[in-house]
């Protein structure tokens, strides 16, 4: 088999098993399976190795690495040799520890052949992904990666619109990632384990590859993580952070959410020396290289004008992040200082505006429908024109209702800058506005090749940069020049 982008699935799977191998062998020393799981583990250390050396073979003989046919320079091709011959060694390093392993009778140096082992496993773990580039030449019957891209063409000029196959992020003609040292900034990526194809450990070992240095910390539940994740995530420096859930949950997902963040967010201030955090999910991933350096540039750019925070909080705009719907953001992403996202999860989600967000016959479909209908498609500039009493009039038509995005911004509105709840008297869509503007930055989810593995997203996206009526970067920055009226 050609090296390609499939073959080198079958190389990171083959490895991805010698890991859980040791990691059940940790579990099993002094016990008498001990010997045949690291006899299995043996085995397939070895035949990973092969797959390296068809590898070297391919990129010692082969002037093209792509569909494009974009020819190799010499030295990339050297680099790449490089890095495929320090493969080969650390392989054979592994692979005397497990020969070690089998004729040592001592626990205690058992136990310490086998964290050598971890130790290189994290290593290789990230090159085999992220430094060894891998052609998609894949063809399926008559339907290659070239035609789906053209037929992608065609089906952007019949429909008049711009459409992304998200997919095809996974595999990028050419890549050469980044080493980024961040040691002041941490990722908190909080709830239950995406097992499907790997998911959160591949966007876990993926932040790894581009920020060695900065915390990374997965935030989830007890029984969530398998003994294998632990060993391969924990190889690389991730920390696993596993939560009791509480026994009342409420109607929805938000207290799970903001349970989980907040212990994470603790668990990073612990390090005095990091400043920012980002909160993301585990069934989400953000695949430009340099998506942290882009966040705390926004924040140097935009200084926040609140005296109550220690800067402006950053949301994911689109996927129904609402401009007239009182603090609808979507909340699947925060960057900010760890204090003030911090304070943004620490609610108590038992509000009753909360409890009330949709009646008990019905889901939280009814209750995403109901936001939908009740928010006005108007554009950014018709909707700033809104006089008071229409604003007053829509937000009467809302009601108090809060669904878990709403509810989130809205109370730490309320808790960290107001200093009181939100009365029906109130102007809430002005002061929804007037947080926007001082004290929020929203995002795109293409600035940041954002991907989302659920419903349709998962396949494709429609351009999200046109807000028809919603909350985007670019509507944003109209409320954030507007100058309203006192």
């Amino acid at each position: 088999m050609e090296y390609s982008a499939a073959f080198k699935k079958i190389v990171v799977e083959k490895f991805n098993q010698v890991e859980k191998d040791t990691a059940i062998a940790v579990q099993y020393v002094g016990q008498d399976d001990f010997r045949n799981i690291v006899t299995t583990a043996q085995q397939n250390m070895l035949a990973f190795s092969k797959y390296i050396e068809v590898t070297f073979e391919f990129f010692s003989t082969h002037k093209y690495s792509n569909i494009a046919l974009i020819s190799i320079e010499d030295p990339e091709r050297a680099r790449i040799l490089e890095i495929l011959q320090s493969l080969m060694q650390d392989a054979l390093a592994i692979m005397e520890q497990y020969a070690k392993c089998l004729d040592e009778t001592e626990e205690s140096n058992i136990v310490d052949r086998l964290h050598i082992i971890k130790d290189k496993a994290g290593v290789i773990s990230l090159k085999i992904r992220f430094d060894v580039p891998a052609p998609p030449m894949e063809t399926i019957v008559d339907a290659s990666l070239l035609e789906i891209c053209k037929n992608m063409v065609k089906l952007t000029a019949i429909s008049k619109d711009y459409y992304t196959l998200n997919k095809m992020w996974h595999f990028s003609v050419r890549k050469i990632y980044p080493r980024i040292e961040l040691s002041d900034t941490a990722i908190v990526i909080q709830g239950p384990v995406l097992y499907e194809g790997d998911f959160t450990l591949e966007t876990l070992l993926y932040y790894r590859r581009l920020y060695p240095v900065t915390t990374i910390i997965l935030s989830t539940w007890a029984g969530e993580v398998t003994t294998e994740l632990r060993y391969m995530v924990e190889a690389v420096g991730i920390v696993v952070l596993e939560n009791e859930k509480p026994e009342i949950t409420g109607k929805t997902n938000v207290k799970l959410q903001a349970l989980s963040s907040l212990k994470g967010i603790e668990l990073a201030e612990r390090d005095k020396n990091i400043k920012y955090v980002l909160k993301t999910r585990t069934d989400q991933r953000f695949f430009l290289p340099d998506f942290l350096n882009y966040m705390r540039n926004m924040m140097s750019l935009y200084p926040v004008r609140r005296k109550e925070l220690e800067g402006r909080i950053e949301f994911l705009g689109g996927y129904s992040s609402l401009l007239t719907y009182p603090f609808r953001l979507t909340d699947f992403m925060t960057f900010g200082t760890v204090g003030d996202i911090k304070r943004f999860y620490s609610c108590s989600c038992e509000d009753e505006r909360l409890e009330n967000a949709y009646p008990d016959e019905k889901g939280t479909g009814y209750q995403y429908d109901r936001v939908l209908r009740l928010t006005p498609r108007d554009d950014v500039f018709s909707v700033l024109g809104y006089t008071k009493d229409e604003r007053l009039a829509l937000c009467q038509k809302i009601g108090p209702y809060k669904d878990p995005e709403s509810y989130l911004a809205g109370s730490f509105y309320e808790r960290a800058i107001l200093g009181r709840i939100i009365e029906q008297s109130d102007d809430e869509l002005m002061h929804y506005w007037e947080f926007l503007k001082n004290a929020a930055i929203i995002i795109d989810p293409l600035q940041l090749m954002f991907y989302w593995k659920k419903y349709d997203n998962e396949y494709m996206t429609n351009n999200p940069l046109i807000a028809d009526g919603g909350l985007t970067n670019s509507t944003w920055l109209q409320i954030y020049l507007h100058e309203f009226e006192e």
